[in-house]
């Protein structure tokens, strides 16, 4: 049996056992748990202390901003010396292993790669040789599937059909057992840490006099909220760290709520907002969402919510007011938000759809 050598940007070793204590649902392992039941699954160990020399000298490599990108030299080297012949790298994110790719390349190693890419691959200065070594890459990697179409498009474009768009979904059953409550205070509720536009939001929540929740970084409220004059319909839960407020806290929170609402930046670099939505159709919530052209489900054409332009306070107090009072429409919208999740946005989709990838 092939042995699989799972190498991520942050430790699955907390998050299985996050998973374990019931604090967070199993598609944060994408697909590792339910490869784990048919091959033999390494989990590669993740400095989270950076104090390894080889993870201070990547450390040191990317602080340099030579465009030039190596992945993790920590991670690499532990597969290097114990990967055996036969045996398949799999990485659920794009940072980690380009040393590994070059390798196999340059034909040094022959060992089969499968990198999941969340963002468009080309960003920053130097793009003609950004581009070159990206090249080189996709050819030294077997697969390189994509969370958005537009993502793999654009991988397809320097090395034709090494990727394809999956369909990353929520694990439905963790959300089961947090039913929704019938006599929520909340109609509105965003959360979130990367690219989130709580500004626009919190403004439009002021306009319409909002039942309102915001779960944010303390540093984001800082930054974005401290100044606004909150009516008291609006409640800030702030958090100083980023695993301070875990799913079987947060989960409780959005299920309370009628709404779920992403408020994003604009974002022409990177995918965001995907795991909210994740949530809001696990949860068979109504979705207020900003544009984002890396997110792959159209909440207007399927039914399930509705798109904002990026900073328009107007466009959020127009959503909002339509979603407000119409009771019958918000459980239209969240009971097709479930249905989609449960037809095809899952993890045990998304699990078969990379155990494919690996015995092709």
């Amino acid at each position: 049996m092939a042995t699989i050598y799972v190498l991520n940007n942050y430790s699955f070793q907390r998050v299985l056992q996050e998973i374990a204590d019931g604090k967070k649902p199993r598609h944060h392992l994408y697909a590792v748990d339910v490869l784990s039941e048919r091959y033999e699954v390494v989990i590669v160990p993740f400095d989270e202390s950076k104090r390894q020399f080889w993870s201070r000298v990547t450390h040191w490599w990317r602080k340099t901003k030579i465009p030039i990108p190596l992945g993790d030299l920590y991670q690499q080297l532990y597969v290097l010396r114990h990967i055996k012949k036969g045996d398949i790298i799999y990485a659920p994110c794009q940072t980690q292993t380009q040393l590994l790719s070059y390798l196999r390349r340059l034909k040094l190693i022959s060992h089969k790669i499968i990198v999941l890419a969340h963002h468009p691959p080309l960003r920053g200065r130097f793009l003609t040789l950004r581009r070159w070594l990206f090249r080189q890459e996709l050819k030294g990697s077997d697969y390189y599937p994509a969370l958005a179409k537009e993502v793999a498009h654009q991988i397809n474009t320097i090395v034709p059909q090494k990727s394809q768009a999956i369909h990353w979904g929520p694990d439905l059953s963790f959300y089961q057992s947090f039913p929704p409550t019938t006599d929520s205070s909340t109609t509105f509720l965003a959360a979130g840490r990367t690219g989130r536009d709580f500004l626009t939001f919190t403004k439009a929540c002021i306009a319409v006099d909002a039942q309102a929740h915001i779960i944010c970084l303390q540093q984001t409220y800082e930054r974005q909220l401290r100044s606004l004059s909150l009516s008291t319909h609006i409640q800030i839960t702030a958090n100083n760290q980023e695993n301070s407020l875990l799913y079987d806290e947060l989960v409780p929170m959005m299920a309370a709520a009628e709404v779920i609402c992403i408020p994003l930046f604009h974002s022409e670099g990177h995918l965001a907002g995907l795991t909210s939505l994740t949530d809001a159709l696990a949860l068979g919530k109504a979705v207020i969402m900003t544009r984002n052209r890396f997110i792959d489900i159209d909440i207007e054409k399927e039914g399930i919510g509705i798109w904002v332009d990026v900073g328009d306070v107007e466009g959020w107090v127009k959503a909002m007011r339509r979603l407000q009072d119409n009771s019958a429409l918000r459980e239209e919208m969240g009971a097709r938000a479930l249905r989609l999740a449960k037809e095809k946005w899952n993890t045990k989709q998304f699990s078969r759809e990379v155990d494919q990838l690996i015995r092709a």
